[in-house]
């Protein structure tokens, strides 16, 4: 039966489990739903929500109709064993939110146990019963009985952390936090110290605020500790700073010409790339049907062109190592963006805000949020693609301002203007780009792991020598087959 604005109950305990979306995918979720309407049923037990909150909240806010299924469970902590292996069952979950969600599946195993089990009244025999439980979940999980139990730890600090600052559970389930694994996990040991610090203090005092004093001193310890971890990392910096200043370290700009001797590339190479990809050396403007004749098939042309804005890369010493790259070729006049269009109709082209008036009307704008809400950005807060693949604009949050960056951590920049990976991965999924994507100024190569993480053949067309033997370096670390055609 079709319902409409029907007020199902909504349990905290339960919508916590729920891995948080990011704001991308929630506003793809929420395009979907008005295109095509609430398709998926949302799924309840006792008139609460045990799966569809994020489709609810769409609905009560435009008024759409959904279908709803009622679930049968004897008790709780079965509604929550489904919950979490629906959620462990989705496509595309990332390593912290299956962290995450083990963690709260042992959680829930244990809290079954404690309550329900001959041995509640033995501690011995309560370690004995839990580890029996770990043990269960690692070969259900095929991982270690440790990791059940590490990652009931990690499940405990996201939360504790919540707390604290709401925004670190999605930044952490994301795996876009700069807090590692282990740290996370040190924070779920946290209640544990607060409980033998308060129970130390307190003599009479009823369960709740016994309860209540726990969580308070928890989160006490938790700020101080985070903070600790701030000043860390500022310092850091600082000592990356001085290392840079110390030891003259090269230029980027140095290491690719370095890197060109090494390759050997020359003008009108072509490499295949994991049996699949290209990329081919050429000049887009120039050698079209010798592009066009290595990719036969072309769906769209997704790529970020020199757009005449002159933009030269910092040099000297910093918090991260500069490029001190010159000017790239072709930067230095008016991009003419009809070159894209002899290759394909579909087209996706970042810097376009430098030249819309040379570009059709298009309601289809990308928008990369580079600062994620944060302080001003010394450069754009925000970078702009045109499309005529989509009917309305998007936004990306993704933070990449020198060492600070969302992505790709440990990673040194071969590109006076590189974007991050997850982007052109995003830009992909966004406009359902098709299977064969053309990158036409292909600068650090991006376009060819976006392509083979989102299972696309990509094509990358670059004419500079010294970045085309910076992307096969860069691609031969990350573990890439190369062969020369």
């Amino acid at each position: 039966m079709y319902l409409c604005m029907q007020d199902l109950k909504i349990k905290e305990e339960f919508k916590k489990l729920i891995p948080p979306l990011s704001k991308e995918e929630f506003a793809q979720l929420e395009t979907n739903c008005l295109d095509e309407g609430i398709r998926e049923a949302i799924v309840t037990w006792q008139g609460f929500i045990i799966d569809g909150h994020n489709r609810y909240e769409i609905a009560q806010r435009w008024g759409l109709e959904f279908k709803t299924v009622e679930k049968s469970f004897d008790f709780k902590e079965d509604a929550i064993e489904w919950m979490i292996n629906n959620q462990l069952g989705r496509r595309n979950i990332t390593d912290g939110q299956k962290k995450y969600l083990i963690g709260k599946r042992y959680e829930n195993e244990k809290q079954r146990q404690g309550t329900n089990n001959q041995y509640s009244k033995s501690e011995k025999g309560q370690n004995v019963l839990f580890q029996n439980t770990a043990e269960k979940l690692a070969q259900e999980f095929g991982i270690s009985d440790k990791q059940v139990q590490r990652n009931e730890e990690f499940a405990k600090g996201v939360d504790l952390l919540s707390n604290i600052k709401p925004e670190l559970k999605n930044e952490i389930l994301q795996d876009k936090s700069d807090l590692k694994s282990k740290d996370v996990q040190e924070f779920g040991k946290i209640t544990k110290q607060a409980e033998k610090e308060v129970k130390q203090g307190s003599i009479f005092i009823t369960e709740d605020d016994l309860k209540s004093k726990i969580e308070e001193k928890a989160i006490e310890i938790a700020k101080e500790k985070l903070k600790k971890i701030e000043l860390e990392k500022k310092n850091h910096f600082a000592k990356v700073a001085e290392k840079i200043k110390n030891n003259d370290i090269k230029p980027q700009s140095i290491l690719n010409n370095e890197l060109l001797s090494k390759y050997n590339v020359k003008e009108h190479d072509v490499y295949l790339i994991n049996n699949k990809h290209k990329l081919i050396i050429a000049d887009s403007f120039k050698d079209i049907d010798f592009i066009k004749s290595h990719c036969k098939n072309i769906d769209c042309v997704l790529t970020d062109p020199p757009y005449g804005i002159a933009y030269k890369s910092p040099s000297g010493n910093g918090l991260t190592q500069r490029g001190d790259y010159n000017i790239i070729d072709g930067d230095n006049i008016e991009f003419e963006p009809n070159i894209i269009f002899q290759y394909s109709a579909n087209v996706i082209t970042w810097g376009a805000n430098y030249y819309a008036n040379k570009l059709e009307n298009s309601a289809g704008w990308l928008v990369w949020d580079k600062r994620e809400g944060k302080a001003i950005n010394l450069n754009s807060d925000c970078e702009m693609a045109w499309s005529n693949m989509i009917n309305s604009a998007r936004l990306f949050h993704h933070n990449w301002n020198g060492m600070i960056k969302a992505s790709e951590h440990g990673e040194k920049r071969i590109h006076p203007t590189q974007k991050p990976v997850k982007l052109f991965e995003w830009c992909l999924e966004v406009c359902k780009s098709g299977e064969f994507v053309l990158d036409l100024f292909a600068g650090s190569g991006i376009i060819i792991p976006a392509c083979e993480n989102t299972n696309r053949t990509a094509f990358a067309v670059e004419k500079d020598l010294n970045f085309a033997s910076a992307i096969l370096d860069r691609l031969q670390k990350m573990n890439f087959k190369i062969k020369k055609v």
